[in-house]
């Protein structure tokens, strides 16, 4: 048997987990903060007047457009993107506090005159009108890019309450609230510029994340754990970027020498980025699990989705940062956290496939109702021109008969048309999951329980060997059930604190060793006993209180097919009604003793 002999001790290991768990979870805390603060900026800063452009920290006019029709009054008056503003109302101004307390002296609608000098020293001057901020783009710039950092905190607050125990959880939660905090005080570093050192290292710290998380996610990289140094390259880099450009953001006398050091940062983000992309495109086609391949899907397409569009303008502006940005960018940057979070956690929780389901076809119900009030109210509009307004009884009267009429027939299509498209091939085994359920139900003892069990397995899937372990309370060991020949499958016992159920356990979903696989690092001490079983597929049963009261353990199939995740969610779905069963089962047992 091998040896192991760790580098740190248990007791260090654990210890320092603890630590970082804490950290991270006092950094969700701080991005929670920090979003509560800039609605308390935005607010404030958006009762000053408005100049008709957004001013950076080092008195530079910025490439922000308006969103709305309305024009802003220093862009059409000719100030442009690298413009430095040294002069308002003809006061002198040498930094952008001074900039925005002469601009609070003034009200909305006064006229002031507007001095900066040009890229090529220039000196312009025009005299604008003070006006308030446009609500639409007070929208754009600051509450969409607030919701979205909600998305992402709450992303990752959800994966680490659930997952703070493993890396990839843990690093997923430090990147959401990293990317949280950047975008959210976007704002600011256009306005108000409080937190523009902090929005430059959390854009650093969101690349070393993004970087990190692509060795970890969804499992450690195979012998990856013995280079854990390599995950602080992007960091490194990161916090470098960083460091070299603290010293340039509030430098007015060299207004422009910041730029480049956020270019870089940004180049590294995207660079980051793709490394991540790359990993899981890899992980995707090469993996040996097929919930690996399954998770690097679900990431890929949504990192795709999300990336695509702001990474195009990241290319662009790495030349040309004249190019404006646009919040339209973010919308698409939900799509990101909310494709990992069910990545990680679609093995963790109960009928997620349900949950998606159901949210789909009520949106769909919602879109439907939606526009056919829309076009009932034109049809009507047509006919009767203004007799008939959105707001009448009748209109509103009519609709809701419709749908009282129509919502559960609708409903049912629905539920059909998505399960059809994409739920289809689970129709087969949802069948014989109900059919499982149904044969189960008379059934009141272990051995028969294990039998049906065993049954459905191998009508199924067909491994070459299946164990199925359970709970002996008496010694407190997890033994295998007999087979159809009433022989023991195997004389092997795994003791309730050895590592294969301790494991499986605390991971609470099954676990996959396919050929050329590496053991968890945890395992390592039952390689050899799970070596002699000959398994691929370890498939937990959990009791209620969420504790491990058995386990299936399944070789490879006969027919030498790989396991899909179709047919790990079969087995995963098998164990949960078995695990009802079986822990019935026991207490009645255990009852029967006591009387006996």
């Amino acid at each position: 048997m091998t040896s192991i002999s760790p580098d740190i001790s248990p007791s260090v290991t654990s210890i320092r987990t603890r630590l970082v768990q804490y950290a991270i979870a006092g950094y969700q805390v701080l991005a929670l903060v920090t979003l509560g603060v800039m609605v308390f900026v935005a607010f404030r800063w958006n009762q000053t007047p408005f100049i008709g452009a957004f001013v950076e920290h080092t008195l530079l006019i910025n490439a922000i457009e308006p969103i709305g029709q309305d024009s802003w009054a220093a862009k059409e008056a000719g100030f442009e993107f690298g413009d430095q503003l040294v002069e308002v109302g003809g006061e002198k101004v040498e930094h952008i506090w001074e900039f925005q307390r002469v601009l609070r002296a003034y009200k909305i609608g006064d006229q002031v005159e507007i001095t900066a000098t040009t890229p090529e020293g220039k000196k312009i001057s025009s005299n604008i009108t003070l006006e308030k901020f446009p609500t639409p783009d007070l929208l754009a710039y600051m509450v969409v890019p607030w919701v979205i950092s909600l998305i992402y905190l709450g992303s990752g607050l959800w994966v680490f309450s659930l997952r703070y125990g493993d890396p990839s959880g843990r690093i997923f939660a430090f990147f959401t609230a990293s990317v949280s905090i950047a975008i959210a005080t976007t704002f600011d570093v256009n306005t108000t510029n409080f937190f523009v050192h902090f929005w430059t290292l959390n854009l650093g710290l969101t690349a070393g994340a993004v970087y990190n998380l692509a060795f970890v996610f969804p499992q450690e990289i195979p012998r990856q754990h013995r280079w854990r140094s390599l995950n602080w390259l992007g960091y490194i880099a990161a916090l470098i970027l960083v460091v070299i450009a603290i010293p340039t953001l509030f430098d007015t006398d060299q207004p422009r020498s910041y730029i480049l050091i956020w270019r870089l940062l940004n180049l590294l983000l995207g660079g980051c980025a793709i490394v991540f992309l790359g990993v899981a495109a890899w992980r995707r086609y090469t993996a040996n699990s097929p919930l690996v391949r399954q998770q690097g899907l679900i990431v890929l397409l949504g990192a795709l989705v999300s990336f695509t569009p702001i990474s195009i303008w990241f290319i662009f502006t790495a030349n040309r940062p004249e190019i404006p940005f646009f919040p339209h960018l973010l919308l698409p940057l939900a799509i990101f956290p909310l494709s990992v979070a069910y990545a990680i956690l679609r093995y963790r929780l109960l009928n997620t496939d349900f949950m998606l389901s159901r949210i789909a076809i009520y949106a769909l119900l919602t879109a439907i109702a939606v526009g056919g009030y829309g076009l009932l109210v034109s049809g009507l509009s047509l006919i009767f021109a203004d007799a008939l307004k959105p707001t009448n009884p009748f209109v509103i009267g009519v609709m809701v008969f419709v749908l009282a009429i129509l919502l559960n027939p609708l409903r049912n299509y629905l539920q059909w048309l998505v399960d059809t498209v994409f739920f289809r091939g689970q129709k087969a085994y949802q069948e014989r999951l109900q059919r499982f359920g149904q044969d189960l139900n008379p059934v009141l003892d272990l051995n028969g329980i294990g039998s049906l069990l065993r049954k459905y397995v191998q009508e199924t899937l067909a491994p070459t060997q299946l164990h199925i372990f359970l709970t002996d309370p008496i010694s407190d060991n997890y033994i295998a059930l007999v087979d159809e020949e009433g022989e023991t499958t195997t004389d092997l016992r795994f003791a309730a604190s050895s590592a294969l159920p301790v494991f499986l356990n605390k991971s609470n979903t099954f676990l996959f060793i396919g050929s050329g696989m590496e053991l968890p690092p945890s395992l390592l001490p039952e390689q050899n006993r799970i070596a002699l079983l000959g398994t691929q597929v370890f498939i937990p049963l959990n009791g209620r209180e969420a504790q491990l009261i058995g386990f299936m353990a399944l070789s490879s199939r006969q027919s030498a097919d790989p396991y899909t995740t179709m047919d790990l969610d079969f087995l995963s779905s098998l164990s949960d009604q078995a695990a009802i069963t079986v822990e019935r089962a026991q207490v009645i047992s255990v009852l029967e003793r006591r009387v006996n």
